[in-house]
């Protein structure tokens, strides 16, 4: 139900055919699932992810859809130069972004004690870190373009309390 409401952002149906749409995470799960949704509704799709295979699967899943352009990279959303070197070669190639959805992250479940550093570090730097370094990447554009729509997608678990 959730990811109906980015296809209907207020009172008005979003007109999505031939949009530039950037997804993070985009070769599975919840990102796959998100692209074919725009896929359906004609948008151009641009999938990043750390799973090369799973894209180029993902990405003949998709091109079923007529008429739509699918352009896929593997990055790590960790890694900084990675994320803008993607950046810069979608610049390149597309000259443009219209909605960028950080979807990709990563969760763990641990009793704090039993919780390492590099697994904290680890968490941050893709849940939190990721979503900046694609921001920052695409903000600039965005504002060249005079126009964009960011979507950072969440995990539910913060709102749960677990004992761990």
């Amino acid at each position: 139900m959730a990811l109906k409401s980015i296809f209907n952002l207020g009172k008005k149906k979003q007109d999505l055919r031939g949009k530039y749409v950037l997804i993070t995470g985009g070769a599975q799960g919840i990102g796959l699932k998100t692209a074919q949704e725009f896929a359906a509704a004609g948008s151009h799709l641009i999938l990043t992810d750390i799973n090369e295979e799973a894209l180029i699967i993902a990405k003949s899943k998709l091109l079923k859809h007529k008429h739509i352009d699918v352009q896929t990279f593997k990055v790590d959303v960790a890694d900084r130069k990675a994320v803008q070197k993607m950046a810069d070669d979608v610049l390149r190639r597309i000259g443009r972004v219209d909605i960028l959805i950080n979807n990709a992250g990563i969760g763990h479940q641990g009793t704090m004690e039993d919780t390492s550093l590099k697994t904290w570090k680890r968490l941050i730097d893709i849940n939190l870190f990721g979503p900046l370094y694609h921001i920052y990447a695409f903000l600039p554009l965005m504002k060249t373009q005079g126009k964009g729509q960011i979507v950072n997608v969440s995990s539910g678990q913060a709102f749960f309390r677990l004992p761990t």
